[in-house]
């Protein structure tokens, strides 16, 4: 083959290559109702996080586009898909965003240890920031 056939073939091949990539929220807009749970998990991969609520499964599924992450669930009834929200801003608690604007190993864990002490009954283990660890025999 000569040069400009190779060309020809290299042309070929990465637009079919481009053609076949789509993203994450095209990939949510081919969920239908009435797929049940393997195809869902076979072109969406794993949920960020599931959840059972009044007979039904909630799976949530986050992704990024540019620098904003997205939310879109995938709602089943008896395994099959009912529903499929739209996309909605992903929104991060206060806590959140202090842990991931800390400066330091030491910020980071500050802030992860006044989280701790706002929970009902948290007890230091190691007898607490400003004592000394107990010792054990």
């Amino acid at each position: 083959m000569n040069g400009s056939m190779w060309t020809r073939v290299w042309v070929i091949c990465a637009t079919l290559l481009i053609a076949g990539c789509t993203t994450f929220s095209q990939s949510m807009d081919r969920i239908r109702a009435g797929m049940d749970k393997d195809e869902v998990l076979s072109r969406l991969g794993s949920p960020k996080r599931t959840f059972r609520e009044n007979g039904l499964d909630n799976w949530i599924y986050l992704y990024f586009q540019g620098d904003q992450e997205f939310r879109r669930d995938v709602v089943f009834e008896s395994g099959k898909v009912i529903r499929v929200t739209r996309a909605t801003l992903s929104r991060k608690s206060s806590f959140h965003l202090e842990l991931e604007n800390s400066n330091s190993v030491e910020e980071f864990e500050a802030a992860v240890r006044a989280q701790q002490k706002k929970s009902e009954g948290f007890k230091y283990i190691d007898g607490g920031p400003n004592e000394s660890p107990q010792k054990t025999p």
